[in-house]
This record gives structure tokens, C-alpha cells and sequence, in this order.
């Protein structure tokens, strides 16, 4: 109802600016009444205005409500979650990897270490991978059945990765979480790191949506386990079309360098509207029959996927 008000009043304001600029021209003066036409849409101006004011500050006072009402109630104001599973032994490993890593100030990234040993202490290197620039590396002790809680305050602008090592080989386990502090984005995500058992040349992911609402990023990263291995891949991102849907699967490239990361958002780099499933390859290329053509074979990389989903106010949004 609101922004219907400020709509008419809109509407209203441009007709009586219409009005008066024509009476300004003296297209349309008359002076057969009390008021001159001159004045007459002078205070239709000033009425639409008090009018369009008030309407917005209305509206305006409607949103702070309901922000209030979210801070001060325990039963409402959910903008997001997200589950994942345990750790258990099985699982455990000495070394984990992060490729989505946002370094933007808006949020609140931590690592949660945990060591499930009940007699020994674990002695973990976390380091910082970036695009550009040195890496930043930071040693931690986590004594036994006890978790250590690191605020990555310390993270470099741009992309980057994150490694974190256990030096002597030991078990333990690590999650990510990140928190949003910002007005476009609200909420946050949890996940446990990749094992470095896990690289595998072909990652998919059967849930990516994008909207107005909504973005989502895929991101991957190299690291060679020995020197004669590639310096550079190629990333190769699919998008895989719904069989309900006339959609066809569409296919981009970007260089991988080794210890770098590299990212698509899906909706910009795929132009991909609603949700899809995608396959992430690592591909090397090299001439291996000798035969001066360059062949293709998979190669292990590591990929992760984002979702973030946006606040916009709900007077302005596309329903």
C-alpha cells in the first residue's frame, strides 16, 4: 500500500510540474479565480511532496520495525542456515584445504581446530595462499580433546587458499566458517575442509542457483604433489543442462596455475539464470605420443562451491 502512495504521489508531483511550467510559459495563466494558476500548481507541487515524504517515511519506519522486532524476538528473524555432517575417525585427516576464501572485510572468516586425541597435543600450520603476493603462514598448539578458535584477521586482499598442516602427521580435524556483517548479504556457512585424499580431476556440484536473491561460486585449486608435475592446467567449468528444460551445456576455460586459485560466478561467467548442476575438470595438456599435438589427461585439483543469498527489502523486490 505504501508504494502505491508513493507511486501516486509521483505521478502527481509530474503532472503539476507539468502544469506549472506550462503556466510559467503562459500557455495556460488565467487570472478569473482567487488563486492564479501559477499558485494553484505551486501547491499541488508542496501537497505532493508532503504527500511522497511522508509516504517514504512510513515506509521507512515499517522496515525499522521489523528490524527491531527481529533483534528483540527469539522466535523470528532466521535469514539463512545451512547443516552439515560430523566428524568422525574415519574421516579424520593431517592435512586440509579451503579454496573459497572471500577476503572482503564484510565477513567474518574462522578456523575451528579440534584435536581428538586424549593424550597428545597437535601442532598445526595454517597457511595463507594468495593470488598475489608472499604467503602468510601462522603455527598453533592444540592440547588434547580441546579446540583452538583462529580469526583470520590476518588474511591477504584478493584471492586466496588456505592450507592448514598438522607438522608431525597427526589426525585432527578442521572447519570453516564465515559469517556475513553486511546489508546485501546475511547469514553464513560451515564446512569442514577438503582432505588432501580427496583431490580428485572431476568435481561435481548438482545445486547452483542464481537470482536476484541469490549467487553462486565455484572455485578450484591446483597444488602438485611432485616437481615434474604441470606448472599451469586448464580449469574447464560445465554447466549440465535439466532434462525438463530446453537448455544446452555450455563450457568455459581459464588458466590454473599451480598454488593459485581460480573462481567462477555462475551467474556472471555462465550467464546462468535459476539453478543448474555444473563439472569442474582439471586438464593438463602435453604432447605425449610425441606427435606434435597436445594431449588431454585429467589431473587432481580441489573445488568448492558458495552459495550467497541477498537481503533486499521487500518493497523492491522482484516477485
Amino acid at each position: 500500500m505504501l508504494a502505491l502512495t508513493i507511486v501516486f504521489a509521483s505521478l502527481f508531483l509530474l503532472i503539476s510540474g507539468i502544469y506549472l511550467w506550462q503556466c510559467y510559459q503562459g500557455d495556460r495563466c488565467r487570472q478569473d479565480t482567487k488563486f492564479s494558476s501559477f499558485y494553484t500548481g505551486v501547491v499541488a507541487i508542496l501537497l505532493g511532496s508532503a504527500v511522497a515524504f511522508f509516504s517514504i517515511f512510513a515506509l521507512y519506519q515499517e522496515e525499522t520495525r521489523k528490524v527491531d522486532e527481529l533483534k528483540q524476538s527469539n522466535d523470528i528473524g532466521y535469514t539463512g542456515g545451512f547443516v552439515s555432517g560430523g566428524s568422525n575417525e574415519k574421516n579424520w585427516d593431517s592435512t586440509y584445504y579451503f579454496t573459497e576464501c572471500p577476503y572482503q572485510h564484510s565477513f567474518d572468516i574462522w578456523l575451528l581446530l579440534t584435536n581428538p586425541n586424549d593424550k597428545e597435543s597437535v601442532f598445526v600450520t595454517v597457511t595463507l595462499y594468495p593470488n598475489d603476493g608472499e604467503k602468510i603462514s601462522k603455527d598453533y598448539d592444540i592440547n588434547p580433546m580441546c579446540r583452538k578458535t583462529i580469526e583470520l584477521n590476518f588474511r591477504p586482499e584478493g584471492d586466496y587458499w588456505i592450507e592448514v598442516v598438522e607438522k608431525n602427521k597427526k589426525p585432527f580435524i578442521c572447519e570453516r566458517a564465515a559469517y556475513f556483517k553486511n546489508e546485501s548479504r546475511t547469514g553464513g556457512y560451515l564446512s569442514v575442509g577438503l582432505r588432501e585424499k580427496e583431490c580428485s580431476p572431476i568435481w561435481y556440484f548438482a545445486e547452483g542457483n542464481v537470482s536476484p536473491l541469490s549467487e553462486t561460486i565455484v572455485s578450484a585449486v591446483y597444488i602438485p604433489k611432485t616437481d615434474t608435475e604441470y606448472d599451469e592446467l586448464i580449469c574447464r567449468i560445465t554447466r549440465l543442462p535439466d532434462q525438463d528444460q530446453s537448455e544446452e551445456a555450455v563450457s568455459i576455460e581459464r588458466p590454473l596455475i599451480k598454488n593459485k586459485r581460480v573462481h567462477y560466478n555462475l551467474g556472471f561467467d555462465l550467464n546462468i539464470k535459476g539453478s543448474t548442476a555444473v563439472m569442474v575438470e582439471g586438464i593438463g595438456k602435453r604432447d605425449v605420443d610425441n606427435d606434435g599435438e597436445l594431449d588431454e589427461e585429467y589431473i587432481d585439483i580441489y573445488a568448492e562451491r558458495v552459495m550467497y543469498f541477498k537481503y533486499i527489502p521487500r518493497y523492491f523486490r522482484e516477485e
